[in-house]
């Protein structure tokens, strides 16, 4: 299944931050780092000062992907590729 795109607010910055793609909760919240990776994020930038919504009001963010492949029923999702599906620079 493959969500809605998730990008945050359009916000004029020179600062784009970009994740690898949403989550399964990130397209019913309608934006990037709703979940585990921006409550970490956000737990972060609060250490040093940066509250969410400010920083969110500030940056725009983004993902690299629309979505992220399904994980296995039952079992967690290997975000690692094989060997052969790795793309080497030559």
């Amino acid at each position: 299944m493959i969500g809605p795109v998730v990008t945050g607010q359009p916000v004029v910055s020179p600062v784009l931050l970009i994740g690898q793609a949403p989550g399964a909760r990130e397209g019913p919240a309608g934006k990037p780092f709703a979940w585990t990776a921006g409550k970490t994020l956000f737990r972060w930038l609060g250490g040093i000062g940066l509250p969410e919504e400010p920083f969110r009001q500030r940056v725009y963010m983004a993902a690299v992907c629309r979505c992220f492949r399904q994980e296995p029923k039952g079992g967690t999702a290997c975000r690692t590729r094989p060997r052969s599906r790795a793309v080497r620079a030559g």
